[in-house]
C-alpha cells in the first residue's frame, strides 16, 4: 500500500499514465467502501477496446479509453458474480473520444500490436 514511481510510460495509452500516484489518491482508493481492483491490460487489449467502441458504437477513441473498456471486460470475465448481483451492478466508463487519435494513428497502433 504505498506509491511506486515508474521510470517511464511505455504504453501506447500514454495519456492514461502517471509516473506516480499521489498519496491522497492512493489512500482514497485503499479505503473506498466498495473496494478497488487493479487490472493490467496490454496495448493489444487496449486497441481491442478501441475497436469494440468503433465497431459497436461508432466511437473513435484513443488507446487510453480503449484500455478502460478492456479493463472492465477483463475484470468482468474474472469475477464470479451471480446473476442477481450482476443486475444490481452499474458500471460507468467515461468515453473520452478522439482527442489523441486519427485514422492514420489508429491504423499504426493496430499494426503495432498485431491487429
Amino acid at each position: 500500500g504505498k506509491p511506486v514511481k515508474l521510470e517511464k510510460i511505455a504504453s501506447i495509452a500514454s495519456s492514461l499514465g502517471a509516473l506516480q500516484v499521489c498519496d491522497g489518491v492512493l489512500k482514497m482508493a485503499l479505503n473506498h467502501p466498495a473496494g478497488t481492483y487493479s487490472v493490467l491490460v496490454s496495448d493489444k487489449e487496449a486497441m481491442e477496446g478501441c475497436m469494440l467502441l468503433l465497431n459497436e458504437h461508432r466511437i473513435l477513441c484513443e488507446p487510453a479509453c480503449g484500455a478502460a473498456v478492456a479493463a472492465c471486460r477483463k475484470l468482468g470475465k474474472s469475477m464470479s458474480i451471480d446473476s442477481k448481483r450482476q443486475e444490481e451492478l452499474t458500471v460507468v466508463i467515461i468515453v473520452c473520444g478522439g482527442g489523441n487519435i486519427s485514422y492514420d494513428l489508429l491504423r499504426y497502433y493496430l499494426h503495432s500490436v498485431g491487429l
